[in-house]
Order: structure tokens, then sequence, then C-alpha cells
């Protein structure tokens, strides 16, 4: 019988920013998936979820692919300066 108390965790990203890997894990639990944030000593940070959801949590964060500067705006909360206006 499969014990699904506590299921393992699994990595769906690896994020370069604390900031950043915190709001992937605030999108996934606004879908109501439980979601941790961990890091190493490398300044990587993993987003981990329990294996039972972690199909539907790539498939989540995969549909809401995030440009570089949404991500950056996730990260220090705002918008970065538009070079191309005049």
């Amino acid at each position: 019988m499969k014990d699904t108390a506590n299921p393992a965790p699994r990595k769906v990203a690896t994020i370069f920013d604390a900031r950043v890997a915190r709001r992937l894990a605030a999108l996934l639990e606004d879908e109501l998936i439980p979601a941790e944030v961990l890091s190493d000593s490398s300044q990587r940070w993993y987003v981990l979820v329990p294996s039972d959801y972690a199909d539907r949590a790539c498939v989540i964060l995969r549909s809401s692919e995030l440009s570089e500067a949404e991500l950056s705006y996730l990260a220090v909360g705002e918008l970065g300066s538009d070079h191309g206006s005049g």
C-alpha cells in the first residue's frame, strides 16, 4: 500500500533568486499545490512539491512562463526602466 501521508518531495524548479522562487511557490499554492522553497550552498533555490502534485505543478509552471522582465518584477516588485521611450 502506498503511503500518501507524506509523499516524497520533488523538485519542480531551480531558481537563482530567492524572491522569485518564493513567488513561484506562492503561484503553486494559489493552485492548491503545497510548495516549499529550499536552498543549497551554491545560491540555487529549489521549489519542491509533494510527488503526487509534481506533474500538475510542472504544467502550471510551464503554462505560466514568465519573461525576464516579469521575473525581475516578481523579484524586486518594480518595473525596470523603459529604455525605448524618449
